[in-house]
This record gives structure tokens, sequence and C-alpha cells, in this order.
């Protein structure tokens, strides 16, 4: 499969208001954003605040992306904007005189910029697969069963068109036809 990045396409309808790529785009890159925070030692309920506020910032910030030439420059870009919404976050914490939690919380929002002012923002094999992992799950869920078994069979399983076109009552072309739909969505959902 294709390595996962978003789609230029996508990105566009974003930019014009299309709400239902906006929804989309939230439910593919929501886990990741939670996850990049949690990795970086942000607390649960202070990792899905990040997710709000990432996400309030792009709504204005969309605009301003610009394709590079390089795989996967939208979640570079998309994990810059991550990691300056935590840094923002830590220092509006410690310029309050009154932080709760003590020393613990300070050793916490210490490591939290530490690890956040790391130089690299490359992605990690398994951010790529958790990205790559949702857009799947967002295309098996639009797709009628036996389109996603097809699929299924015969890119995961190796099994030939015609074994699984006999398996579900189908020919061999009907099967090739669904396992295009599906790799079609997927990577609609992504850079295909």
């Amino acid at each position: 499969m294709v390595p996962p990045s978003t789609s230029t396409s996508q990105i566009e309808r974003i930019k014009s208001g299309d709400s239902d790529s906006w929804v989309c785009f939230v439910e593919l890159y929501q886990p990741y954003i939670y996850a990049y925070a949690r990795r970086l030692g942000v607390q649960p309920n202070d990792a899905s605040d990040i997710c709000q506020e990432v996400f309030g910032k792009l709504v204005c910030k969309i605009g301003d992306f610009k394709r590079h030439d390089r795989k996967g420059s939208f979640r570079r870009w998309l994990r810059v904007v991550t990691h300056n919404t935590i840094v923002s976050q830590y220092r509006l914490r410690t310029n309050r005189p009154d932080v709760l939690g003590g020393s613990e919380a300070q050793l916490l929002f210490t490591s939290i910029a530490a690890a956040a002012s790391m130089p690299s923002i490359d992605e990690t094999p398994d951010e790529e697969n958790e990205v790559l992992q949702r857009a799947i799950a967002l295309a098996r869920v639009s797709m009628e069963e036996t389109t996603w078994l097809a699929f299924y069979r015969t890119t995961v399983d190796g099994l030939s068109s015609e074994e699984v076109g006999a398996e579900l009552g189908k020919t061999p072309q009907a099967v090739r036809e669904a396992k295009r739909r599906v790799l079609k969505k997927i990577h609609s959902l992504l850079d295909g």
C-alpha cells in the first residue's frame, strides 16, 4: 500500500468549507494528534484538550498549508502545529504562579517541554501506521460487506480473484473491481 499522507484534494475541500471533508479529517487525525501528545507525556485529559485546540487552530491555519514535494509534508506541518500548541500550553502553565500539583507537576511540564523541543519532527513508522489503520477503518465502514471481503481476501489473505469470486459468488472481474473501489476510498482519504 501507499504510505499514508493527506490528499491535496481533501485539503482543498476543507479549505473551501466542505463539512464532510472536515469531519473525515478530524476522524482520521484526532487519534494521531492525541497519540503524539501522549508520547510527549501529556496526560489523557490534557491530550484531549490539545486535540481540540489543534483543530481550532487548523480551522484558521489550514489555508496557510502549502504542499511540498516530500512525502508526509502535511503530517509534518500538522505535527509542527501540534508541537507548538503543546509548547504554548506548557508556557501558559509555567507562567501561572499558582500551578496545582507542586514539584511533581513541574517535573512533568519540564519533561513535556524537553520532549516537545526535540529537533526532529519526523514520524515514526508506528505513527504512519496509525494514520493508515485509521483510514482503512474509515474506508471499511463505508463499504458493503462483500466489497470489503473481496478486498480483504485478495489483499490481506493473498487469494486470487478467482478463489475469492468462488467464495463470494462473484466473477473474478467483480472481485477486482471491489478491491479497486476499496483502494480508491483509502487513497482518497490519504494521498494516493
